[in-house]
């Protein structure tokens, strides 16, 4: 369906009532996931840069113009690769990223697009937490720290809660994170788990 303005698939998705839907996007190997929550447009990750036209194309399909929360994960180029393009075919609200840097093009690319939309970059971590309304709940609750050795540890575990059903997305968090963020004793039970690291 991509790139395609009247897909029979959009429209099935669009027709959908419940105020949340969650898009996970095939690019191969990467994370990109569309989060469609009432008029917001949310997105988490936009995988390589050779990815970036495919994930466009996709979010323009659904009538995006803004995304109105972009969260990057953590600084690996699967991850990272197209969100510089992808944010700069958008407005754009809030970006949040935890507080970890890599010197590579695609994290200047980023940084050029933030720049050129006169936007910041805003540090996520555990504890946080996104209300947007009807009941419809994200609450991160990782990384606790910030000098964690491996850059997929700072990948935030976030869940995004709406009545009885939740979803949980979890970046490239490895085994470190995962016991880390169940001795917070929080919830984590969900209905669809984004497995971490590809599984």
């Amino acid at each position: 369906i991509v790139g395609v303005e009247k897909s029979t698939d959009v429209t099935r998705i669009q027709e959908v009532k419940d105020p949340v839907k969650v898009h996970y996007l095939d690019i191969g190997q990467g994370d990109a996931i569309f989060i469609q929550i009432n008029k917001l447009n949310v997105l988490i990750d936009a995988g390589e840069k050779e990815h970036a036209q495919t994930i466009i194309d996709y979010l323009k399909s659904y009538g995006v113009e803004t995304l109105d929360y972009v969260f990057l994960t953590h600084p690996h180029e699967d991850h990272l690769g197209g969100m510089g393009e992808v944010i700069s075919n958008f407005g754009l609200g809030e970006f949040y990223t935890p507080n970890k840097t890599l010197v590579t093009k695609s994290f200047k690319r980023l940084t050029d697009a933030l720049e050129q939309k006169s936007k910041t970059m805003n540090f996520i971590k555990g504890g946080m937490s996104f209300d947007f309304g009807q009941g419809i709940l994200m609450e991160i609750f990782s990384p606790n720290r910030e000098d964690y050795l491996n850059p997929n540890n700072y990948s935030p575990i976030m869940k995004l809660s709406y009545g009885t059903t939740s979803f949980l997305f979890t970046g490239d968090a490895e085994e470190l994170i995962e016991e880390e963020v169940m001795k917070l004793n929080v919830n984590l039970k969900a209905d669809v788990l984004k497995a971490p690291h590809h599984g």
